[in-house]
Formats: C-alpha cells, sequence, structure tokens
C-alpha cells in the first residue's frame, strides 16, 4: 500500500493553531514514589515498571456462522395528495416510483435501528414522476442510498424507513410481513401541514425478498478470529450488545467500522485499556488540534501505569457528519498526525449515539468524546476541545480517578 502523503493544510494549520494560540499540552502529573494507580513502581532513575496487560480472553463467545444476505428487489409509489389551498399555492396532485434493484442485509449498523430484526441498505432510484413530482417536494437527487428494517411483533413486524444515508430509521407502519418472508408489500400514509396548506404522502410497495449467492453477513457478537492488518490488539470477548443508548456506568455498545487500513475493527478488541472514543471531521480546527495532542497525551497516562489507546470516528467532514471520510483521509489524518491509533470512517455511529447522550437536539458538537474504562464501561465525556481550557486534562482526571478508585 502506497504511503500517503500528509493532508493538505492539516499539519501547517495545526501548527498556525499552536503558535496563535500559545497552546501547550499541561504539565504531567508523574508517578510518586510508590508507583502508579495500577500497582507499577518506580525505580531510582525513573523508570516505571507497569503491571503487565491482560491477556486475551481464553474462552470468548461466538456468535453464529456466517450466512446469505437477505436481498429486497421491488419498487414503492408515493401518491402526493395537495388540498385546495397547497394547489392554489402550485402544488398538484400526482405520482411518483423509486426502484430499489438490490436492499442488501447488514449486521453491522445497529445504531442505526436498535429495533430492527432485519436491517438492508442500498441505493433506490425514482424511475417515474420525478420532474412533474418529486421535484415538487425535494431537490434531491434522483438516486440516493436508504435503509430499511423490520422488527417482528406479533402478527406482522413494525417498518422502518430511512431516505438519508447512515441517518436513524423512522417508524413507517405495521406490515404483514416477518424479516424472513419472501414477500414484503408496504403501506403508508404521512400528512404534513405546510405554511401553502395540507399536503398527504401516501406509499405503497412491493419486495421480493431473496438470499444473496454473493453477500454474507457474519453475528455482530462473534469476535475477529485472524490479525489485523493495522495491528490491533484482540481482546473482544464477543456477546450480545445490551444497548445503543450511551449511559455511565453501562457497557459502551460495540460496533465495527472500518479502519486505515481497510478493515472493520471491533471496539471491544480494544479492552483492557482505557479508550478515548472521539468524533471528528477533517476540517475541523479544534478536531485537529485535538489530534495533535493524541500522542502525547496517551504518552503522559502510560508513564503513569495507565495504558490509554485514543480512537478517532471521523465523517467526512462538517456537512456531512453521517457519511465516513474515505480510505485516502483516514490514512491522511493518521500520517498527518503521528497517530498510532485507530481512524475509523464514522457511518453514522456518532451522530446517532452521540447528540442523546449529551442532551443535544438539532445537530452535533465536533469533537465530541467519551471515555471508556478497561472493561469497556462509559466513565464520562464532553464536547469542545482547547488547549486553553486544558486540552486533555478532562480525559487524564476521569481516568486517574476511576483508577484511583
Amino acid at each position: 500500500m502506497a504511503t500517503p502523503s500528509a493532508p493538505s493544510g492539516y499539519a501547517d494549520g495545526v501548527t498556525l493553531l499552536l503558535l496563535l494560540c500559545g497552546c501547550g499540552g499541561p504539565a504531567p502529573d508523574g508517578p510518586d514514589e510508590t508507583g502508579g494507580p495500577d500497582g507499577g513502581t518506580t525505580d531510582s532513575s525513573g523508570t516505571t515498571d507497569c503491571a503487565e496487560s491482560p491477556a486475551p480472553p481464553e474462552d470468548p463467545i461466538e456468535g453464529a456462522a456466517p450466512r446469505p444476505a437477505r436481498v429486497w428487489s421491488g419498487s414503492v409509489t408515493w401518491t402526493l395528495d395537495a388540498s385546495l389551498l397547497a394547489e392554489r399555492a402550485g402544488f398538484q396532485d400526482c405520482t411518483y416510483t423509486r426502484r430499489y434493484d438490490a436492499l442488501v442485509e447488514t449486521t453491522r449498523h445497529g445504531w442505526l435501528c436498535p429495533e430492527c430484526d432485519l436491517l438492508l441498505m442500498g441505493e433506490g432510484e425514482v424511475v417515474s414522476g420525478y420532474e412533474d413530482c418529486y421535484a415538487q417536494l425535494s431537490d434531491g437527487d434522483a438516486v440516493r442510498v436508504e435503509s430499511w428494517g423490520l422488527a417482528a411483533v406479533e402478527g406482522g413486524s413494525r417498518l422502518f424507513r430511512s431516505g438519508t444515508q447512515n441517518v436513524t430509521l423512522g417508524e413507517m407502519a405495521t406490515v404483514a410481513a416477518l424479516p424472513t418472508d419472501a414477500v414484503v408489500e408496504v403501506e403508508w400514509a404521512q400528512s404534513g401541514l405546510l405554511e401553502l396548506g395540507m399536503i398527504t404522502l401516501g406509499a405503497a410497495g412491493r419486495f421480493d425478498a431473496t438470499d444473496s449467492a454473493t453477500a454474507e453477513v457474519g453475528d455482530p457478537q462473534d469476535p475477529r478470529d485472524t490479525p489485523y492488518a493495522c495491528g490491533w490488539p484482540r481482546m473482544n470477548p464477543g456477546g450480545p450488545n445490551s444497548s445503543w443508548e450511551l449511559a455511565d456506568g453501562q457497557v459502551f455498545p460495540n460496533f465495527q467500522l472500518e479502519d486505515q487500513c481497510g478493515e472493520p475493527l471491533s471496539l471491544w478488541d480494544l479492552r483492557g485499556r482505557y479508550v478515548v472514543v472521539d468524533a471528528a471531521s477533517p476540517d475541523c480546527g479544534p478536531c485537529q488540534l485535538m489530534a495533535a495532542a493524541a500522542s502525547d497525551f496517551e504518552r503522559r497516562m502510560a508513564a503513569e501505569c495507565l495504558p490509554v489507546q485514543t480512537l478517532t470516528l471521523l465523517t467526512e467532514d462538517l456537512s456531512a457528519v453521517n457519511l465516513p471520510a474515505a480510505l485516502e483521509d483516514r490514512q491522511e489524518w493518521a500520517l498527518a498526525f503521528d497517530l498510532d491509533a485507530p481512524v475509523l470512517g464514522d457511518e453514522g455511529l456518532g451522530y446517532a449515539l452521540f447528540p442523546p447522550y449529551f442532551g443535544q437536539s438539532g445537530g452535533m458538537s465536533m469533537p465530541s468524546w467519551v471515555v471508556l474504562a478497561p472493561d469497556g464501561t462509559l466513565i464520562g465525556g464532553g464536547t469542545g476541545f482547547s488547549e486553553e481550557e486544558g486540552g486533555w486534562s478532562e480525559m487524564e482526571q476521569l481516568i486517574r480517578a476511576h483508577a484511583a478508585r
């Protein structure tokens, strides 16, 4: 793999920001004569002898074997019914149809629909009615990536959908279908009151469901059994997530997102050390400052026998926080800031989980970060980053306080 060059403006921008801010990391509080909080000792030369890192689990919980992915193919037709007032404002009754050639099952995006027993993603294309109908409602492209899901209930399933890639699915209706059915018929109606009058949008369609001949899905409970190309540890004990809702004292849910080596990394493989998970964008100045100081933060903690691993969830940019940074951008981010740490393409995980945890609505702060204990439990978090306000010191304090319990 070719070595990527440093991204334009990253290194120079960070240097300029540091000079303007007079930013420098806070002086570390070194271990005292009795050693670090986890039992390490310090000899007369100042060298710290830390306790050994825990070994990987001997008997990890294994999930089910890989199986063919479910695939939905079909079409849905929307009918726009405008009130008389809306018609006077220029809206017309009309229909448009979107075709889905292959919505493919994924087991790797549970945060988008925690309730779903079946989650599928793929492209949908408006094949009729784009100009004279769909354009009344949106200026979006005729082709887009959507997500669909089913959650089984007695006598049928709850239907979920999102028309925006990597955004949490919303519930649409209850349908007489199960996740394993060969045919899924959908129907629902939504009404909206605009300044120009009432518009009702009804939808009806059908999907044929088959097993893919080429795509497989794995069990998200299953730990990895081969080494990572990037050299990350493999500490995942296996097992299910209890919840996709973040809460202090609860285990942060396991997820898989692609790293800078192009492989999906499981969060739980980083067990046994403190982990700082931060959501960042390449065009976010405070995110760059945070990344520039990350390696020094890890070294300060290691000197106190507190092993820490940083992990970055990198989005495409600040205007597309639901889309992952491209592979070359993740590689450039790691290289520019000298990070020996995972840089993952964020497929809507941060956008789904962090705002509710921080009590935010209508958007997401960058950077947002949380600190996880060695057993994977969430011990705290925050938003923003400023050397003038302590830089990494808040994370350091959370880790020291937890280690001293």
